[in-house]
């Protein structure tokens, strides 16, 4: 069990009739829902740390945000909205479970070395297998996979956010067009502890910090041009500087230093076209030009150079086009066709020598065609939309152990391509004034094409292909139905809200191995509110996974490493409490 605390409120505060003001704040303060047993005082262990005193676990969340928003109307076609927010995060995280992956029915105690065995995917979660070194050495047996108590060689994993921002948009009204300038700023520090292995008896982490400060300048012209206004557009250009720090190591006396930069500079435009009071045709462009710079200083004992920096430019296009159709009152149809790219990007350092590799920009074609409709009377729509892309040099990032470090990181697998297909259908049906049914229903089937592609995995390093895989967190069928039913009682309304949502079954890995899979699994949520005629004074309660569903962020081996780890992630058990609030 657990607290969970949140309160915010605002307040609008109105300084003359040509200026408005208003203050919004956010707290959230949550108890630890995982327990730490763990106890690193043990043989295995050379920087012991010893068992949390107060038992007191992870998940403690403690968040303090503020905005404060200025709209000023200078002139009857000259607004300005400004914004100035604050937010600061401290997550004392989670913990993993990591387990061991060796079989004991194949294990030899006198050739530990070469008996090193997978275990067969059914025993990993129960403890049943064992933790056995390269060379040989049985450590202590890490228990049962368990998503509420942890066994690990930390008492505080915390991850430290400060986040502060500004913005300032200005609208220009120009009669049949509107010019808008939209400038931000932003600063972030962020600190965390990765405790990597999930155990008490092998100490396997480090801390990572980064600071980013970032510049955003945006114009932007849209409006409407023909004698009934049947062309509407929006052009604009953009601009985008982010300067980061990383600092990521053994200890924080010996970080691995990163300075990365990246410029970026976008032109684009996109116009409607209506041929017919039915028909429009959509055509959209854009065009970026972006520089990327990384610098690396590297302070390992050893390391057979200080310092690397390297440099990259892009530049690329992309367009969409479509069609969108009337048949009726009712249903609409819609086609499009459109590319795009993700940038390039520079892989995570060598830590002996700080050279970088900068992988390829991923691209991808897409196509949707598909329809809208209103039926029964405006009490009832069904959307459906058919959808298939493919995306070239797709970079997956997958956890790997650093051979000079000895320390976790991650390194990007490309892949040639993968294909997406699918189908999605929404619809909602108004059964009463009261009462209301929503479903969703969602089908994705992505496949890697890379006929040469392979991925080690597991303690044998088993190399597995990867053509033909399905895509990693990419469940092929999802389902989703609620229901909200009020009625009105005394001076007020209640509200009744209750979901169910599922997925099936998902690879953490792009290798599909049978030890990195997520079963299928539904979580449902119930609410109820309610609220009085003036809707000033409300009152609620709600539960969260209500059936207490187990599910993971993330499962995976290293390759060649003799652990399996579980992250769980912030994804507690069921969660339930109430809810209150005011306006005046």
């Amino acid at each position: 069990r657990y607290d969970h605390i949140e309160a915010e409120g605002a307040v609008d505060i109105p300084l003359s009739d040509a200026v408005r003001g208003r203050l919004a704040v956010k707290l959230i303060e949550r108890d630890n829902w995982q327990d730490n047993i763990g106890n690193a005082d043990n043989a295995f262990n050379p920087n012991p740390v010893g068992p949390d005193p107060d038992n007191e676990g992870f998940g403690e969340i403690s968040s303090q945000n503020a905005r404060l928003s200025l709209e000023a109307d200078f002139t009857q076609t000259f607004s300005g909205l400004f914004r100035v927010a604050y937010h600061k995060n401290r997550n004392n995280n989670y913990g993993n479970t990591g387990v061991g992956g060796i079989d004991p029915d194949r294990f030899d105690p006198n050739d530990g070395a070469n008996t090193r065995f997978n275990c067969p995917a059914n025993r990993l979660l129960t403890g049943e297998c064992l933790f056995v070194s390269g060379g040989g050495v049985v450590f202590p047996q890490p228990p049962a996979a368990d998503r509420d108590t942890v066994k690990v060689d930390v008492n505080d994993m915390s991850r430290d956010l400060d986040m502060t921002s500004a913005s300032a948009e200005l609208v220009w009204d120009l009669g049949r067009s509107t010019l808008t300038s939209l400038t931000a700023v932003e600063s972030v520090e962020f600190l965390n502890y990765d405790e990597f292995d999930g155990t008490d008896f092998f100490p396997f982490g480090g801390d990572r910090g980064d600071d980013t400060d970032q510049f955003l300048q945006e114009l932007r012209l849209n409006g409407s041009g023909g004698s009934n206004d049947q062309v509407q557009y929006v052009a604009g250009l953009f601009y985008l500087d982010v300067d980061s720090s990383n600092d990521d190591g053994k200890t924080p006396s010996e970080p691995t230093r990163q300075t990365r930069t990246t410029e970026s500079v976008a032109i684009y435009a996109n116009v409607d076209v209506s041929i017919s009071d039915a028909t429009t045709f959509i055509l959209g462009a854009r065009y970026t030009d972006e520089d990327k710079s990384i610098d690396v200083n590297i302070p390992y004992s050893g390391a057979s150079t200080a310092s690397f920096s390297r440099s990259e430019s892009d530049s690329f296009f992309t367009w969409r086009a479509g069609v969108q159709h009337d048949f009726s009152d009712a249903v609409m149809g819609f086609a499009t066709i459109s590319t795009g790219q993700k940038s390039g990007e520079f892989d995570t350092p060598n830590s002996a020598t700080g050279e970088t590799n900068f992988f390829k920009p991923e691209t991808i074609n897409s196509y949707e065609v598909g329809i809208k409709s209103s039926l029964a009377g405006n009490t009832a729509t069904l959307n459906v939309t058919a959808f298939w892309s493919e995306t070239e040099d797709y970079q997956f990032g997958g956890p790997a152990i650093d051979p000079n470090t000895g320390l976790p990181t991650t390194i990007n697998n490309p892949v040639d391509a993968y294909e997406s297909s699918g189908i999605e259908i929404e619809t909602m049906v108004h059964a009463t004034e009261d009462f209301a049914v929503s479903a969703g229903l969602g089908y994705n089937k992505t496949e890697i094409k890379d006929p040469n592609a392979t991925r080690a995995q597991t303690v044998e390093a088993i190399s597995y292909a990867l053509d033909g895989n399905q895509m990693p967190g990419t469940p092929e069928w999802q389902a989703s139905i609620a229901m909200d039913y009020g009625f009105n009682i005394g001076s007020g309304r209640v509200s009744l809200h209750g979901e169910y949502i599922w997925q099936d079954e998902i690879f953490w890995d792009i290798s599909n191995n049978p030890f990195a899979v997520e079963d299928s699994y539904g979580v449902a949520n119930f609410r109820v509110n309610w609220e009085n005629s003036e809707g000033k004074f409300r009152l609620g309660a709600y539960v969260d996974n209500a059936f207490e569903e187990e599910y993971a962020d993330l499962r995976f081996w290293l390759p060649g490493f003799p652990l399996y780890i579980v992250q769980w992630g912030q994804r507690p058990a069921r969660t339930y409490g109430i809810t209150a609030g005011i306006s005046f």
